[in-house]
């Protein structure tokens, strides 16, 4: 009888051990997601804007990915939207950590105002819900943003040589200048030049057919003239350089009626170190190191 019960009582080790295996085992096994903080966008659209552009989630996991699926996106403000995720792609592996990135495509209808944000998604990854959180991606319309009286809707300016959109980095001399040319199609009176958020315009400089002109009295132009503008750009405090940085550039202006307008480029400006993923490899490096 006395064996009998040893036996038993090695069994019943046994099972708890067999029990501690698992549970560490399910544990190792837990998904931790991140990613929502390395965005900044605030992307606001015109009537001009009739098709969706694309944006990209992120997803920096503890765990290989290989299921994936999103359940509901969480909006807060007004207006009226289209918001598509698509697959995933991607599925490197850097100090520890996978990393993918979620494809969105946004669309804002320009019928009535919109300001809002996309607040968090929430996803279903490798069978466990996951609410995936956005630090700051905002998009509006002319309208929601800056009112319904500033007019949008007409083309008095067109680039002449192309403009940058995309940086890798921002060049941190000021002789590596950004340079920008237009064309002006009527006759109006350019009153400011501005990213809509995250980056400062520094060192402006622009030039009327070759001559220097100050934007800060108002600069008087007229069809068939060239507008060049030479800047440096720079954060404005809270950005990071492996943020993936997307905003909109804005040059306001008076037309010939003395009606307040805007010339913006939804996309205007977009900062990512993209060359190797780097964006998100710095951010691994700087929030977690080796994992």
């Amino acid at each position: 009888m006395k064996k009998r019960i040893q036996k038993e009582a090695v069994a019943f080790i046994l099972l708890l051990f067999g029990l501690f295996l698992f549970g560490c085992d399910k544990k190792e096994k837990d998904i931790t997601i991140y990613g929502g903080s390395l965005i900044k966008n605030n992307t606001m659209f015109t009537s001009r804007q009739d098709s969706a552009l694309a944006y990209e989630l992120p997803i920096i996991s503890s765990v290989e990915i290989t299921d994936f699926k999103v359940e509901e996106i969480h909006v807060s403000g007004v207006g009226e939207y289209d918001i598509n995720v698509n697959s995933l792609t991607g599925g490197e592996i850097y100090n520890g950590w996978y990393y993918y990135f979620a494809n969105l495509s946004v669309k804002v209808s320009t019928d009535e105002p919109a300001d809002f944000s996309i607040d968090s998604v929430d996803m279903l990854i490798n069978g466990t819900s996951i609410n995936y959180v956005m630090e700051d991606m905002k998009f509006s319309n002319t309208k929601g943003y800056m009112g319904e009286q500033v007019i949008d809707n007409k083309s008095d300016f067109v680039y002449t040589g192309g403009t940058t959109a995309l940086y890798q980095v921002i060049p941190s001399e000021k002789e590596d200048a950004e340079c920008m040319s237009l064309e002006i199609q009527s006759d109006c009176v350019i009153t400011g030049f501005e990213a809509l958020d995250y980056l400062e315009i520094e060192n402006l400089k622009v030039f009327v057919n070759g001559k220097a002109a100050s934007i800060a009295d108002g600069i008087s132009v007229h069809e068939g003239d060239t507008v060049d503008f030479s800047y440096n750009l720079g954060y404005k405090s809270g950005v990071h350089d492996w943020n993936l940085l997307k905003t909109t550039k804005l040059i306001s202006y008076k037309n010939a009626e003395g009606k307040k307008c805007v010339f913006s480029d939804a996309q205007g400006f977009m900062v990512i170190n993209y060359v190797n993923d780097n964006f998100v490899k710095d951010y691994i490096d700087n929030a977690f190191g080796d994992k």
